[in-house]
């Protein structure tokens, strides 16, 4: 398979926007209830050293992504298996988020449209983007992000009057283990969720260019996510922020300049939209790679629509309401996500370490 050039710009946009994606439409981690800005911040701190990992990976074997790592220090057989599982989850990634940003249009914008219409329009629109390669993708990024950071930066700034410190009030009231516990989720949603980059990112400019890229990326994104978050939580509280599934939006809708501007929740809803368009691409890219890797074809585009079909599918049937969608992230996505996003890069970045020390010492 040709190999495309990421250079820093264009990784960095396009790993925020990933990383802003559907969490941008949702507030991650509430079991800390109000002291979730406390545990966005340290799963922002928490998330670097899973950063450090594909960095080094880039390191040690570069111009190499984590599936051809996979080979190298587990073996054929093992390394197949193993490249099938990040195949797996990288196709049940895409089927969930599409199902996740497809809920928010229907929730939002279209109540009556049936679900399957804005399903199969972002469908066709990600087969569209990743039939034309990652470059196109961070392209498109790199033009959007300005975009995605000053809406993000005007919905926060212009809900200051509606905002309420006692909200956050009082700081560790219920000790650290609601903490701990919305530590967990941020952490695995929306940062570790970059497990499909190292994937893609088999060739960038410099061997170091990777250290930079998801550093950076986690720093901006995690910002963004903070400014999002901290906002619904002012705004809101968290009691009404955890009985609603679209907090951001709801927050948006309340912003009014003067007695002219107003309908902003139309623009960010728009804005937050595309971010998790991106999202849906990112996945959909990397698992018809790594099937592409598992049974080495020669090229993935062929396989991008089949695939893109199967998960318009999945994601209509695999729950009936938006309430057993997030029934079932909360009570098996995490604990499900863990296994890919965190256990098998650490597993693989440990051998690659040993051979790594294995070499120099031979």
């Amino acid at each position: 398979m040709n190999k495309e050039v990421i250079s820093d710009t264009h990784g960095i946009c396009l790993m925020t926007m990933f990383i802003v994606g559907t969490s941008s439409m949702q507030v991650s981690g509430l079991e800390s209830e109000q002291n979730l800005w406390i545990s966005i911040i340290l799963s922002i701190l928490i998330s670097m050293p899973i950063m450090f990992i594909y960095s080094r990976l880039y390191e040690l074997f570069p111009e190499k992504n984590i599936l051809e790592v996979t080979e190298i220090c587990f073996g054929k057989f093992i390394g197949k298996i193993l490249i099938g599982l990040f195949a797996f989850y990288m196709i049940e990634e895409t089927y969930e988020v599409l199902r996740n940003v497809a809920q928010f249009i229907a929730t939002v914008n279209f109540g009556e449209t049936p679900l399957i219409i804005p399903i199969i329009f972002i469908t066709l629109l990600c087969i569209f983007t990743t039939k034309q390669g990652i470059e196109v993708t961070s392209r498109f990024s790199k033009a959007f992000l300005p975009i995605l950071i000053m809406f993000i930066l005007f919905f926060s700034l212009s809900s200051i009057p509606n905002m309420d410190i006692s909200n956050i009030y009082p700081v560790l009231n219920g000790g650290i283990k609601p903490i701990i516990k919305g530590l967990f989720q941020t952490f695995l949603f929306p940062f570790t969720q970059i497990v499909g980059f190292p994937i893609l990112f088999s060739n960038l400019k410099e061997k170091r260019s990777s250290y930079y890229i998801y550093f950076t990326s986690l720093f901006l994104g995690g910002m963004l996510i903070f400014l999002l978050s901290v906002t619904s939580l002012l705004v809101l509280g968290i009691e009404s922020t955890a009985s609603v599934y679209h907090p951001t939006y709801l927050v948006a809708a309340r912003i009014r300049i003067g007695p002219y501007i107003q309908g902003i929740e139309i623009l960010i809803g728009t804005t937050l939209i595309l971010a998790a368009f991106i999202k849906t691409s990112i996945f959909l890219l990397a698992g018809c790679i790594a099937l592409a890797h598992l049974f080495n074809f020669k090229d993935y585009r062929f396989i991008i629509t089949p695939i893109a079909l199967i998960s318009i599918n999945l994601s209509y049937i695999m729950v009936d309401n938006i309430k057993e969608y997030w029934e079932w992230t909360d009570k098996v996505w995490y604990h499900f996500a863990f296994l890919f996003q965190v256990i098998l890069p650490v597993l693989i970045w440990s051998f690659a370490e040993i051979r790594n020390i294995h070499f120099k010492k031979s």
